[in-house]
């Protein structure tokens, strides 16, 4: 499964999870949390108030609200760039 498919069914777990893949989630966000990879995308600068700013993973891009969702069952690869989640 390519990366960009990896990430819509990321964010289709993220909005119809179950407590099982919510736990996960916030055990990776955890992690995300602490790397220095993280970084916030401004755009309140561009959109006001209409829209929050939100963080990606500056190792691969993703948005980590998604990221965190991915299934444990991806290929390596498509989860933590970096490896953090599965110490």
């Amino acid at each position: 499964m390519s990366k960009f498919l990896t990430i819509i069914q990321a964010w289709g777990t993220a909005m119809f999870h179950t407590e099982q893949q919510k736990q996960l989630a916030e055990n990776r966000s955890k992690i995300c949390d602490k790397c220095p990879s993280l970084q916030e995308v401004d755009v309140k600068s561009i959109t006001g108030s209409l829209v929050n700013n939100f963080f990606q993973c500056g190792a691969c891009g993703c948005p980590i609200a998604a990221k965190v969702y991915t299934s444990p069952d991806v290929p390596k690869e498509q989860k933590c760039p970096q490896g953090k989640w599965e110490l």
